[in-house]
């Protein structure tokens, strides 16, 4: 039997075999696994991790606190199957992919809320316009979503959420590293009777390491939430980002008097109510906007781009019985783009999706699900997946098929007709096929681990090649398969002390040439270590090595550690203290995410803290 048909055969035989133990296997007792994260994005509904059949990763507001991240894209660089493609530091660009994936290929939600522009189909993770003490979580589902999600979820989704308003409190914060890198932020959160509010400030500015990779960043967060009875809340959130930075280009090509600003707004409204003991609705809307002006005095460029995204949805969630949990809604939205580059364009998505999650007994989880999308201009989609997860003792079995698609971006349709490009207006979407197996065991309560094969495949990739008159213009002619394995261990040596690792292997194959598809991790390996001291203090080390698949005089392997180490003081009942020293690259690595631009050498930083 071929290889590329084989993860194929055992995910389909595993989806079997699930619903066939049902029958002819008795139950594994009645001992539940204590519930720990919670997550929202696999099902668009909260549930246990347990509980859940997909790949799916949680970060906790505590885990990212006590990492070495000072921002939300140095978390992500430690998940399992995530490649975060950086050109520099925080100034410069930086989009991730899952399993291989392009950026375009992942979705990128804030509170459920899309953020991927529509003139380049990704986000920049340094213009989230809130900052990394507002997030209460992050969720990443990995693997094709568009059942759920529609367009733009063939990698998978990454899921932002923030905090909601606690008890009256407030918090005060500044740092200072090398590069004259400085951070200041103000936080305040707070809930009177029936109103809450949050709202966050960060300052934050560099003189770069580069010549003309300068930045200075400003983000302003706020959300007030209503309860309007006992069993319904609306929501108002606004998020801001404004960011000026140097663009210095390649070590090949630098441009060193090359200027960028970025302008992010983002306002919602959210109602959640329970109508009855067995139905309950969210509804949301929403609007994105996003700016970016580029100039280059030394090639005369002078470029000004906004993408507008105006959206909302309606979901229902419907307990039929205690075996049967209907999940469907309705999602529009309108696209625009008014870019010198491409002219002004928009376009309309509608889509509609149903899931229904069935328990037919304690151990078995079973989730097919269907969504269609109609864009205009495009093409109508269709996405079905069906997962399943079968619960043991300490051990759960878990296996989906799923579809996933990618429309093409306004920049890929209408780009302009210059000596050098074009655009292609009769793009098709790309589609993907994914095939996903995977084993969770308990060893007790202090170590755990998770292993997943998966392959997808992937037609119609959107390619930029040359054409006969020598002008790059995207093309429908790609063909993946890309398989991989991701194993995840955590370990818990002590309430004081644990470890957390993580290994992806990827095997991504051109189906056009029989060759590997280069600027992709061919092995990548993280680990975090945590120290948790009786006396406040904790003591943090997170290592990432990567090698990747490459062309001649690509970045190859390297390996990167940072450390922090942290003290919380008790000031009194109402007041805490907290300092913290860190080091980033504690190595001195000369590394590089992409050819030409080179990552930051060692830094050394510190800070300090107040809540009251």
């Amino acid at each position: 039997m071929k290889k590329c048909q084989l993860l194929k055969l055992i995910t389909c035989i595993s989806l079997f075999v699930i619903c066939y133990i049902l029958t002819v296997t008795p139950l594994y007792g009645e001992e539940k696994v204590k519930i720990g994260e919670v997550v929202v994005t696999a099902t668009r509904i909260e549930e246990a991790l347990e509980e859940v059949p997909s790949s799916v990763t949680v970060i906790t507001k505590k885990e990212i606190k006590e990492s070495t991240a000072t921002n939300v894209t140095e978390v992500l660089k430690e998940v399992v199957g995530m490649k975060v493609t950086e050109y520099g530091k925080r100034g410069t660009v930086a989009v991730p992919g899952l399993r291989g994936s392009t950026s375009g290929q992942v979705l990128i939600l804030l509170d459920g809320k899309r953020l991927n522009l529509p003139g380049s189909g990704q986000f920049d993770l340094h213009n989230l316009p809130v900052s990394i003490d507002d997030i209460e979580r992050i969720e990443i589902l990995r693997g094709a979503s568009s059942a759920l999600y529609g367009a733009d979820a063939m990698g998978g989704v990454i899921n932002f959420i923030t905090k909601k308003p606690e008890e009256l409190y407030t918090k005060i914060g500044s740092s200072y590293g090398r590069f004259n890198t400085q951070q200041y932020s103000l936080l305040t959160s707070g809930k009177l009777k029936t109103l809450g509010y949050f709202v966050s400030l960060l300052k934050d500015k560099s003189d770069g390491f580069r010549p003309n990779s300068n930045y200075d960043s400003t983000t302003a967060n706020g959300k007030i939430v209503v309860d309007l009875s006992n069993k319904s809340t609306l929501e108002l959130s606004l998020g801001f980002l404004y960011k000026e930075a140097g663009v210095p280009g390649s070590i090949t090509y630098p441009s060193l008097r090359a200027e960028e600003s970025d302008e992010n707004i983002n306002i919602g409204i959210t109602y959640k109510g329970k109508l009855s003991d067995k139905i309950d609705v969210i509804t949301r809307a929403y609007r994105n906007y996003f700016e970016l002006i580029y100039k280059d005095p030394d090639i005369f460029t002078d470029d000004k781009h906004k993408d507008i995204f105006t959206g909302g949805e309606v979901q229902v969630n419907y307990l039929y019985n205690p075996s049967n949990l209907f999940t469907g809604g309705i999602e529009i939205g309108e696209e625009k783009v008014n870019s010198t580059a491409t002219g002004s364009h928009n376009r309309s998505r509608k889509g509609v999706f149903l899931q229904d999650e069935i328990k037919p007994s304690e151990p078995l989880t079973v989730i097919p699900g269907i969504r269609f999308d109609s864009f205009s201009p495009g093409e109508d989609q269709f996405s079905p997946k069906i997962s399943a997860l079968y619960k043991f003792r300490d051990a759960s079995f878990r296996a989906s098929i799923g579809r996933g698609y990618r429309v093409p971006t306004f920049n890929d349709l209408y780009w302009p007709d210059t000596a050098y490009s074009k655009g292609n207006p009769d793009l098709r979407p790309e589609k993907s096929i994914e095939y996903e197996a995977g084993w969770d065991q308990r060893f007790g309560d202090s170590f755990k681990t998770k292993t997943t094969v998966f392959r997808r495949d992937v037609k119609d990739l959107i390619i930029w090649q040359s054409d006969p008159s020598f002008k790059w213009v995207p093309t429908n002619i790609g063909e993946a398969k890309i398989e991989g394995i991701e194993i995840e261990g955590d370990i818990d040596i002590h309430k004081f002390f644990s470890i957390d690792l993580n290994y992806t292997y990827l095997d991504p194959e051109d189906r056009r040439t029989g060759e590997k598809i280069t600027n992709l991790p061919r092995h990548q390996f993280n680990s975090s270590i945590r120290s948790n001291f009786p006396f406040g203090s904790v003591l943090s080390l997170d290592g990432r090595y990567t090698k990747n698949y490459i062309s001649p005089g690509d970045p190859s392997a390297y390996f990167v550690m940072d450390g922090k180490i942290t003290q919380i003081v008790n000031l009194s009942s109402k007041v805490k203290g907290e300092a913290f020293f860190g080091i980033k690259n504690i190595l001195d690595r000369e590394y590089e995410s992409v050819k030409g631009y080179p990552m930051a050498p060692r830094e050394i930083y510190g800070g300090v803290s107040i809540t009251f």
